[in-house]
């Protein structure tokens, strides 16, 4: 029997030597890539050019599945197409956070899944901090009063109720001309 400790003792032996080279790769390797939310803030070229819209407005309301919908009256545009309301939204990660109803804010926003979003290193500052970048952007345009997009998606809907209508008066009439024939 004294066989077995000695056999037990190499058998764990032999396997500490074998995990120790992965265990001391894995632990050089690391946790692996973190991603932060701080950064220094950009000058207002580099928020410009990394933006998709550039906007002066003042948030109306913020709704949604946590408060990630911002809906804002736009009040100057320097870039993109915007309607006088725009609703923006905050990313689950790194969205800029500091969005409250009734404050103004110079929102550099970027095109990210199908959405305008506003992330917390893109620039977006309350209109009180905004005065080093309102020189540099010069003087904007109004909102556009009505986009082609939302044109289109209005002459779309009507023209799917219209249809629904002409399906739902064909069937009532199928049906009164079936019932008069019995």
């Amino acid at each position: 029997m004294a066989w077995i400790p000695r056999r037990l003792i190499l058998l764990l032996a032999g396997s500490a030597l074998l995990l120790a080279p992965l265990l001391t790769v894995q632990l050089a390797a690391g946790a692996g890539r973190a991603h932060a939310c701080s950064c220094a803030p950009p000058t207002p070229d580099e928020a410009f050019e990394r933006a998709s819209a550039v906007f002066l407005g003042r948030v109306v309301e913020i709704s949604g599945k946590w408060e990630r919908d911002i809906e804002i009256e736009v009040d100057t545009v320097w870039k993109g197409s915007l309607a006088p309301t725009t609703v923006l939204r905050r990313p689950s990660e790194c969205g800029y956070p500091g969005f409250s109803a009734g404050e103004e804010y110079l929102v550099f926003a970027q095109d990210y899944e199908d959405s305008l979003v506003a992330f917390l290193c893109g620039g977006t500052v309350r209109l009180e901090y905004a005065r080093d970048y309102l020189p540099t952007l010069g003087e904007g345009q109004a909102p556009q009063a009505s986009l082609p997009g939302d044109r289109l998606l209005a002459l779309s809907m009507l023209l799917l109720i219209t249809m629904a209508a002409a399906v739902i008066l064909w069937l009532a009439a199928w049906h009164l001309n079936r019932s008069s024939r019995r």
